[in-house]
């Protein structure tokens, strides 16, 4: 998409958030949408606003993480750890993104981010056999695990 359309999907989502103000997804889309066209700030702002929003128990766990990466970009390590931390204890445990996403870069090093992904970062993916998604601790990885739909054998792939 180009920065135009990105503005303009932006528009129809602050419409979306107007008419639903407790849709987390408008408001994570809608934050992407700014990102995308360089603003990081508003993208912060409308995920605020989310927070501000949404009761604390309905509000998806992706608002915290993606609050995290955005302050991580701007390079604020205290904000940042504060909504991973936020993310991770809602359930947001996907090993793929704490490890990989580079919006993440400027905290992972910190220890902080070192002692939050040893308390159990989940990695997820499919079963060879019958497609079912499994779900499990990172820790796990290189260790054989037995699906329970289809009781096929597997390796735990690394996050």
């Amino acid at each position: 998409m180009l920065r135009g359309e990105y503005r303009a999907a932006l528009v129809e989502l602050r419409r979306q958030i107007h008419k639903n103000p407790g849709n987390s997804w408008a408001y994570i889309k809608a934050s992407i949408a700014c990102r995308r066209t360089g603003d990081t700030v508003e993208a912060i702002q409308i995920l605020k606003q989310a927070v501000e929003s949404i009761p604390d128990q309905k509000l998806d766990p992706v608002v915290y993480y993606n609050l995290a990466c955005y302050f991580a970009v701007c390079e604020k390590t205290t904000e940042s750890m504060e909504f991973l931390t936020k993310a991770f204890n809602k359930g947001y445990r996907k090993a793929s993104s704490f490890l990989r996403d580079p919006d993440l870069n400027s905290v992972r090093d910190t220890e902080a981010f070192i002692l939050l992904v040893k308390n159990g970062l989940q990695t997820c993916f499919r079963c060879p056999n019958c497609v079912k998604e499994i779900s499990v601790e990172a820790a796990l990885a290189g260790r054989c695990i037995i699906c329970l739909s289809c009781k096929t054998r597997m390796i735990v792939p690394p996050p």
